[in-house]
């Protein structure tokens, strides 16, 4: 069963107290079969602007799960830089930028202070692909060097949940 998020962003990934990460908000989710049919697009105009696909904004064709492949993508590039591109505008004017450009990446910003692995890159660079044909599957972005090279759990508690760098929710 193919299900897409439609609202993976900073805000609805969770560390948990063992340092285990997970997705939240599962409020816009939907199921890409609906009363016993499959559905190959999705037409619905939802989730947080910044982080959506240029194809839920042209909607002539609808979208799939790889939505969420973009939002990953926009994800990283606001955890790499903590601001997305196009994020300082209203979303009608996001909308029309995301539509008119290239696709964004890490050179986006134009911030020579960071330098970024070129596994980042190019994991970045497989996300961010305008044409949803183009652009890597899940299953395919699971096998990406730079997924290959992620933090354990221990790590992430020892390093963030133990060392209060992050916030704790009571």
């Amino acid at each position: 069963m193919k299900v897409i998020h439609r609202d993976i962003k900073p805000d609805n990934i969770l560390v948990g107290d063992s340092g285990q990460i997970v997705l939240g908000d599962f409020g816009v989710t939907c199921e890409m079969i609906e009363c016993g049919d499959r559905y190959r697009y999705r037409k619905t105009l939802t989730g947080s602007p910044c982080f959506m696909a240029p194809e839920i904004f042209e909607n002539e064709y609808g979208y799939n799960e790889k939505v969420d492949v973009w939002a990953l993508g926009i994800t990283a590039l606001f955890l790499a830089y903590g601001k997305t591109p196009y994020g300082h505008f209203p979303p009608i004017k996001i909308m029309l930028e995301l539509m008119k450009n290239d696709a964004p990446d890490l050179n986006s910003f134009n911030d020579k202070t960071h330098e970024w692995s070129d596994s980042f890159h190019n994991f970045v660079s497989k996300c961010l692909r305008k044409d949803q044909i183009k652009r890597y599957s899940s299953k395919k972005l699971l096998a990406h060097k730079f997924l290959k090279q992620a933090k354990t759990q221990q790590y992430i508690y020892d390093n963030l949940v133990t060392s209060k760098k992050i916030d704790h929710i009571s």
